[in-house]
């Protein structure tokens, strides 16, 4: 890869000066490439092959790989759907796995995803992310985020009443098992996240960086997360419970608030740091005997978008 990373090189400091993720991006797209020479030898040397690898590098590898081969993070979307899978990685008594291995469990994990994208109900869309994280022994969970290009009609961000809690709907039953207030706040911070434009000729390739949660009731997110308490004697009431036109806006505004303003600053994150998936859900939690509190918890990934020239990495596809 020397001389095309060379030759590369000069190709951005001639045409895209100003593109500094582009810069980084010759490195990742090389990482990428190597990876899948790495699996590509494997495969047709099944019997030869001493390459080994540490779980740990292979999942951060695999990941790298599958979302250049088929992840969109740099779209615009009017909704997404997660959804979990996991799958086995071989290890041996030392906690290596083989390159052969790896080349087989990342195979079954397209497969996996296949289905999953395939089952998603949207007239339009792309994955948006994958995730890896490492479980116990040997197991491997996969999130997808799967978004929704098509173009949303509505008028503003949000105009009417939701029911507070996992897919109650709305107030007037609309949507009822469905979705919930929570839904509609991630799908509009997604769609509204901040991007990463790319010059031409080059498209976004996203490594997961981070991810957390936020209920609310800590000391980096409290006032920003939506959260609620009182007393264990008193209930919440139905007005409580139901998120009106303006209290949907005022709590939207105020997690876009914390997410992409306060949040990258307390991490320290660079400018090139992209919302990879959310997933807002409704909690209603009791400490007896001495409080109630509802809340949504938020489950937030982030990533490194960076900027790939297509010649060096192929550009992704549908599975």
């Amino acid at each position: 890869f020397s001389c095309t990373k060379e030759n590369n090189e000069s190709v951005i400091k001639n045409e895209a000066n100003d593109c500094q993720s582009c810069k980084a991006g010759i490195e990742l797209a090389n990482k990428i490439n190597k990876f899948k020479e790495r699996l590509a030898y494997a495969r047709e040397n099944v019997y030869k092959d001493g390459d080994e690898m540490t779980k740990e590098e292979a999942i951060e590898n695999m990941e790298l790989l599958i979302n250049a081969s088929h992840g969109f993070p740099g779209e615009e979307y009017k909704q997404i759907t997660i959804d979990t899978v996991e799958f086995t990685l071989p290890l041996n008594p030392q906690g290596m796995v083989s390159a052969t291995d790896v080349a087989t469990s990342y195979e079954n994990m397209q497969l996996q995803v296949k289905d999953v994208f395939d089952n998603v109900d949207y007239q339009e869309k792309h994955i948006v992310s994958v995730i890896l994280n490492e479980g116990d022994g040997n197991v491997v969970q996969v999130i997808t985020t799967t978004g929704d290009k098509e173009p949303d009609p509505g008028n503003g961000p949000f105009q009417d009443c939701w029911w507070y809690g996992e897919d109650m709907g709305m107030c007037d039953g609309t949507y009822a098992g469905e979705r919930d207030g929570g839904d509609e706040i991630a799908d509009e911070l997604f769609e509204n996240r901040p991007s990463i434009v790319c010059p031409e000729g080059y498209h976004v390739v996203i490594g997961i960086d981070y991810s957390n949660e936020f209920t609310g009731n800590d000391t980096q997110s409290s006032g920003y997360i939506f959260y609620m308490e009182k007393s264990y004697n008193s209930s919440f009431t139905d007005p409580e419970k139901q998120l009106i036109a303006y209290e949907m806006n005022y709590w939207y505004n105020k997690e876009y608030e914390f997410l992409f303003s306060i949040l990258p600053v307390y991490e320290n994150k660079p400018s090139n740091w992209l919302m990879a998936s959310i997933k807002i859900d409704g909690n209603e939690h009791y400490n007896y005997p001495v409080k109630r509190w509802i809340n949504h918890k938020n489950y937030i990934s982030y990533g490194l978008a960076y900027c790939v020239q297509d010649e060096v990495l192929a550009p992704p596809f549908n599975p």
